[in-house]
């Protein structure tokens, strides 16, 4: 792949790079990785709001979420860890 870059970009990369202390490819793979990965957990936190909006959480969910959560507690051996 070929990619063009303003001369004022490519000094900037460079400027990253050394005090990176990495080369410039390194450091636009990592960028673009990193930016990618925030894209798709963007996408998806997107995803969650749109569903919770569509079907919100009730009193009903809230309590038994508790009455669950609660029991839970309850059944765990809790053994001493020291």
């Amino acid at each position: 792949m070929n990619l063009r870059l303003d001369e004022s970009v490519i000094a900037q990369l460079d400027g990253w790079a050394v005090r990176r202390g990495i080369s410039r490819p390194k450091l636009v793979r990592s960028v673009l990785t990193d930016w990618l990965r925030d894209q798709d957990r963007q996408r998806i936190e997107a995803e969650f709001r749109a569903a919770y909006a569509d079907r919100p959480e009730t009193d009903d969910d809230l309590a038994r979420a508790t009455q669950d959560a609660r029991r839970l507690v309850q059944e765990e051996p809790w053994t001493p860890w020291w």
